[in-house]
């Protein structure tokens, strides 16, 4: 609400997607029982200071649940800057998972680009995988026609606490909001910024065991057939 609050009066909208939480009862030795064939997705916009729920249905599956999204947010966006981030649990070369399920590399392209195709795009302009161990060549080379800036932590994304958690997107999201002229890679690059400056943070530093984030990178994937030669030639 606080988020949404500073949206009004600018052009920013952002559509957030959130698995809800599964209906539980006691079972016979009293532990709680789930079932996640329940698990319920629903999809919010944020725009103009409103939080506006659009849709609420059982999950297709991450990738489904994915292309939903990206359908409706293209749509919005028009010839406007968008962008994709990804809270989930992240497992390098081996894709994403979380409350809907797992998502393997080739899923997610499937998944961006026929969540795009209806606006005639073909890539979001950042990718930001609030994930662990998602800055990983093997993950940029994957995404090279769906995604034109991806940030990513090549190390463990931690949470603790009751601020840590991850990335802090309310901060980066807070200075795309405050500065909705920001390039993708302006947006991508102070993202990093607001991580080495402790944004992810519990306590105002930047060491690693009290950091949501202690590595975190922006790749531009314009330069990734370079970057790539590069590791080749360190190796």
């Amino acid at each position: 609400l606080a988020l949404a609050e500073r949206t009004r009066d600018t052009p920013v909208t952002l559509y957030v997607q959130a698995t809800l939480p599964l209906p539980a009862e006691a079972g016979p030795d009293g532990s709680i029982l789930t079932n996640q064939g329940d698990q319920q997705v629903a999809t919010y916009r944020i725009e103009n200071g409103q939080v506006t729920m659009l849709e609420r249905q059982p999950t297709q599956g991450a990738q489904r649940d994915i292309e939903r999204l990206l359908e409706r947010a293209s749509q919005r966006a028009g010839d406007g800057n968008l962008g994709l981030i990804l809270q989930s649990h992240g497992f390098a070369g081996g894709g994403i998972g979380g409350d809907s399920g797992a998502v393997t590399l080739p899923q997610l392209e499937a998944a961006i680009t026929n969540g795009l195709r209806q606006s005639g795009r073909t890539a979001v302009d950042v990718l930001n995988f609030d994930s662990c161990s998602m800055g990983d060549l093997n993950v940029m080379e994957a995404m090279q026609g769906e995604a034109r800036h991806i940030v990513g932590s090549a190390e463990l994304e931690r949470a603790f606490g009751p601020d840590v958690d991850g990335q802090n997107m309310r901060a980066t999201l807070g200075a795309l909001i405050e500065n909705p002229n920001l390039t993708p890679a302006q947006y991508a690059t102070r993202s990093i910024e607001l991580a080495r400056a402790g944004a992810n943070d519990d306590a105002g530093n930047i060491r690693d065991t009290q950091a949501g984030t202690e590595t975190l990178a922006h790749f531009d994937q314009s330069r990734y057939p370079q970057f790539a030669s590069s590791l080749d030639n360190l190796g």
